[in-house]
């Protein structure tokens, strides 16, 4: 919350652009979200059950890492005008994170092993799409800065 709202006073603190935001926003969610999709590979005899995470909603790398801080950032200084709404966004994002954490057992229980996987791989193309878009967007930013 401190880095949405908080947001233009950071970057103007650091001499940060909105396009250099964007573009290390955009490379850090791929590399995150790639190793969603092929997750590395564990040699122990027991891989499978430590290699899996619980539950992979897609709010929970959105709300917990630090692709978070860069989006916040770059919402926070693109639309100041809209600041209760992405601060309304972040609390609906937490609160959905939080139910599906609190009830992971009974979720994987429904979905099993597979389904984590399957969900896991999902949550991580959608990423790659988010991602890509923050990329292509803090590139084009850049470009017209340069005119």
């Amino acid at each position: 919350m401190c880095f949405l709202f908080a947001g233009n006073s950071i970057l103007s603190f650091l001499g940060l652009s909105q396009s250099s935001l964007n573009i290390s926003g955009g490379v850090l969610l791929f590399i995150i979200s790639l190793r969603m999709i092929f997750p590395p590979k564990v040699s122990t005899k027991h891989s499978d059950e430590f290699n899996d995470p619980l539950i992979v909603p897609l709010a929970v790398p959105l709300t917990a890492g630090p692709s978070t801080i860069a989006v916040l950032l770059l919402l926070g200084s693109t639309y100041p005008t809209q600041m209760v709404d992405w601060a309304t966004a972040l609390l609906i994002a937490w609160l959905g994170a939080t139910v599906i954490l609190v009830y992971s057992g009974k979720v994987m229980a429904v979905i099993g092993l597979k389904g984590s996987r399957a969900l896991e791989r999902l949550m991580g193309m959608i990423l790659v799409i988010l991602a890509t878009q923050m990329l292509l967007n803090g590139i084009k930013d850049f470009v017209l800065s340069l005119r």
